[in-house]
């Protein structure tokens, strides 16, 4: 058996359809992975801009939080320095109270507070 050109042309032309057939699939394959991974970019630039914007935002108010801060110690050192100054020729500046005394105060202030936590809540609920 004899095969003519022709049929070898046919081989060949059928190979070559072949190999284009599957470099076309493969093709369409690798456009939808990257379609896919810019999907995915873009939804991860999305996430990293709005961490981003987030972080910038905790840190203003982390910052605006420390000079509060700073303020209200310098302003508390200002009291006491001045409170120091108008007290300083008085005799009782020069005594400290006895720990017990103090303890005692706070002990009242807090049942006050208490009381008047309790008689207001129960006055709310009646």
């Amino acid at each position: 058996m004899k095969i003519d050109s022709s049929t070898w042309l046919f081989l060949v032309l059928l190979a070559v359809s072949w190999w284009a057939t599957m470099l076309y699939d493969s093709n369409v394959l690798v456009k939808k992975d990257i379609e896919r991974l810019e999907n995915e970019a873009v939804a991860s630039q999305f996430i990293l801009s709005t961490v981003l914007e987030l972080s910038v935002t905790f840190n203003e108010i982390s910052r605006n939080n420390l000079r509060k801060r700073d303020a209200s110690a310098v302003a508390s050192e200002a009291v006491k320095t001045i409170i120091k100054t108008v007290i300083v020729g008085d005799k009782c500046a020069a005594i400290d109270a006895p720990r017990d005394a103090t303890v005692e105060l706070h002990n009242h202030a807090n049942r006050i507070r208490s009381n008047a936590i309790s008689a207001h809540s129960s006055s709310s609920t009646q």
